[in-house]
């Protein structure tokens, strides 16, 4: 069964007017409610205020007071002492927005959660949750926030990254699509991971199509092709093995002249098979 909450209980207590045995025991549960939240609300790792808002003569909000904080509330925006006092008197400097926010839930009675930037409290991040407490003509707003300053940091921190391997992932594929030479890229099995326009026209396939299938189906010799990865992965290293490729469309074969190398990743595990290939020109004498 659900434990009634503290506004539940002063109702039932307001309720049972008259009979001394009832209001005795309500306000004995009454207590104990309000001792667990006094406890919940001060060791709770979220800042939580309750606002009161102070509107004009035409009930717009002008400023609030603070009824209510708990220790994070200081921790997380360094105000302390806030209890009793108005905002303007806490941050001089205060944006409207946060008047505009606040005056919207106290009016509507809709919850509302966000992330902000806060200037007036040096820049940080705070996640927050704001809903009104009591009868609507009070204006009492609750506000649970969080610090995630780092949070957001370390997001920054991660896009710069993503943005800079971008950035070297362009700049890698220019260098590819720039060289004279047909150039592609190939795992441990032989199965082609990258490919650049050159091996395009050698082939007569798109750089899709060639992504993700096997590098020997595009020889006159499949088992040579084979061969010569399984050769670099052995050796390290390959000069000057020629291979003729057929081309898809009209058949047309050119004898090509590979350079091939491994790769591997920064921590020196083994990534595939590099590879330039070269049209050899047959001279007569």
């Amino acid at each position: 069964m659900t434990e009634p909450s503290y506004a539940e209980l002063r109702e039932r207590l307001e309720r049972a007017d008259g009979n001394a045995d009832r209001q005795e025991r309500l306000i004995a549960e009454l207590s104990a409610s309000k001792e667990r939240y006094h406890t919940l609300f001060k060791s709770t790792d979220e800042g939580y205020c309750i606002i009161e808002l102070i509107n004009d003569e035409h009930g717009n909000p002008i400023d609030w007071r603070f009824l209510e904080t708990n220790p994070a509330f200081e921790i997380q925006n360094g105000t302390k002492n806030a209890a009793g006092n108005r905002v303007r008197e806490v941050v001089p400097d205060l944006d409207p927005k946060w008047l505009k926010i606040y005056g919207e839930v106290a009016r509507t009675g809709k919850p509302i959660r966000f992330q902000s930037e806060d200037n007036e409290f040096g820049g940080r991040w705070f996640d927050l949750y704001a809903f009104r407490i009591g009868e609507p003509s009070g204006d009492k707003v609750a506000i649970i926030f969080r610090d995630i300053t780092a949070g957001k940091q370390a997001e920054a921190v991660q896009k710069a990254l993503d943005q800079q391997v971008r950035d070297q992932q362009f700049y890698t594929r220019s260098l590819i699509e720039a060289n004279v030479d047909a150039i592609l890229t190939c795992d441990p099995s032989g199965i082609i991971t990258d490919a650049n326009t050159q091996w395009e026209a050698l082939t007569g396939c798109t750089r899709d199509e060639l992504v993700g299938s096997l590098f020997r189906n595009y020889f006159t010799d499949p088992e040579r092709a084979g061969a010569v990865i399984k050769q670099v992965l052995g050796e390290r290293k390959v000069t000057d093995y020629e291979l003729t490729v057929r081309n898809r469309d009209g058949g047309r074969e050119t004898l090509v002249s590979f350079n091939a190398t491994t790769f591997y990743d920064r921590n020196r595990n083994l990534q595939g098979v590099f590879a330039s290939a070269r049209e050899v020109i047959v001279r007569k004498a």
